[in-house]
């Protein structure tokens, strides 16, 4: 209009010079506003600058190969794939999702300055199939997990023992490894006398009978029921999950089964005509614990020194007349929470180490009131007063380990040993 009108030009003419000059409209009422990715009421000039903008410096913007595109898809739904399986908490879960759900969108942002389209709602999708994927899978294999766990140690262990196994599976750690356990070791007394009067039917019922009752108070105390050879039990605490008071765990267990046994006494001489009594030896140590055996069979048991000296200590209540008799280590780490006397110093047939062994009352909370003395009276004897220690001993004519201690001390006194250590030995296992 300036110029029709003989005015100077607003804008100077030399400014379109070897330039292309595009007229439009931004007037909302003159409707040329356009959505954009960008703006959604662009002027629709600015497309048309765009377009030539584009064939003057030949920027279009471009798919990205397919070829690409299916790696990156690829490689996210590894990567999702990969840290779902490394945690199973919901938090982590979750927080692994968002980072991949982010991925795609960086990708779509790093790769638009290079002129490249990138589909980042498909890339998401990807990352949301993943993780669903992953997650179903988990699950599926958590349950099979725990149902394999219930099935291969539900007849060795509690439920309470199964439960925490499956809250956290990272407890059980199968293959050797060196660990400290209470061992408990269970054999009936005289077995093989009465195992010859009755039928294999009868023997077998009793012995059915018996290994349940003991099996469950060994479970119920959170022990592992590594096997049964026989009449004997083998069990073990502290694996395959870690109990901190796996001593006194085994000493209660030992004490029960014990009551049991007599709470069980008179309907089995009723019904097989037998007097069962079951002797008892505990013992605290490292062994190795773990999968033992062949390639192609094996059992998770244990295996060493400790797991021995169990096995001695219960032949070794024949020496004394006793049923329960547990070492110093046990003794120690129950912390003194269970009544119970100091028997002896034992040195076992096959170690030359010499062990402190103690009798468990047969209650959990009481001990005879003569206990004290009889300690007193042991005391005599490992000094070498077999005559003093011999008339205390014969305070308690129905005490057996207080009989046993005065055969020891009459053959004692009759032929005195050149050296004398305070220790009994015995002769059998």
């Amino acid at each position: 209009m300036n110029l029709q009108n003989g005015e100077p030009a607003a804008v100077d003419p030399a400014v379109f010079s070897n330039a292309y000059v595009f007229v439009g409209y931004s007037a909302p009422g003159l409707m040329d506003l356009r959505p954009t990715p960008v703006n959604r009421v662009l002027p629709g000039v600015e497309i048309h600058a765009t377009v030539v903008d584009n064939l003057l410096t030949g920027r279009f913007l471009r798919d990205l190969p397919s070829s690409v595109t299916i790696l990156l898809y690829a490689l996210f739904a590894f990567l999702i794939a990969f840290l779902t399986a490394l945690t199973a908490k919901t938090a982590l879960l979750a927080l692994i999702f968002i980072i991949g759900a982010l991925l795609p969108l960086a990708c779509g942002f790093l790769l638009y300055p290079a002129g490249y389209n990138f589909p980042v709602a498909a890339g998401q999708l990807t990352v949301l199939a993943t993780t669903i994927g992953c997650m179903i899978l988990y699950y599926t294999q958590e349950g099979r997990q725990k149902a394999f766990i219930k099935k291969a140690f539900r007849h060795y262990l509690g439920e309470s023992v199964i439960n925490r196994m499956l809250e956290d599976p990272g407890l059980l750690q199968l293959g050797g490894e060196k660990r400290e356990l209470t061992i408990f070791f269970s054999d009936i007394e005289k077995f093989s006398t009465f195992s010859e009067r009755l039928s294999p039917e009868r023997l077998t019922a009793l012995l059915t009978d018996y290994l349940t009752l003991m099996g469950s108070v060994i479970q119920e105390e959170g022990g592992y029921l590594d096997k049964y050879i026989g009449d004997a039990i083998v069990a073990f605490w502290n694996a395959p999950v870690y109990q901190p008071d796996h001593a006194a765990r085994a000493c209660r267990a030992a004490i029960r089964c014990q009551q049991t046994i007599r709470a069980n006494a008179a309907r089995w001489k009723a019904e097989y005509g037998v007097d069962l009594h079951a002797r008892i030896g505990l013992n605290t140590g490292e062994v190795v614990v773990g999968n033992m055996g062949s390639r192609e069979r094996f059992n998770y048991t244990i295996l060493g020194d400790a797991a021995n000296l169990a096995s001695r200590l219960e032949g070794a209540n024949k020496a004394f007349g006793t049923y329960v008799m547990a070492s110093e280590s046990v003794y120690e780490q129950a912390g003194n929470a269970l009544p119970a006397r100091h028997l002896a110093t034992l040195r076992v047939v096959g170690r030359s180490t010499p062990v402190k062994v103690y009798e468990l009352a047969s209650a959990a909370d009481t001990a005879p009131a003569f206990w004290r003395a009889f300690e007193e009276a042991a005391d005599l004897f490992r000094q070498g007063r077999w005559s003093e220690a011999d008339e205390r001993f014969a305070q308690w004519p129905d005490d057996p380990p207080s009989n046993a201690y005065r055969r020891a001390c009459a053959r004692l006194a009759a032929q005195p040993p050149t050296e004398w250590d305070g220790v009994w030995n015995l002769n059998e296992k």
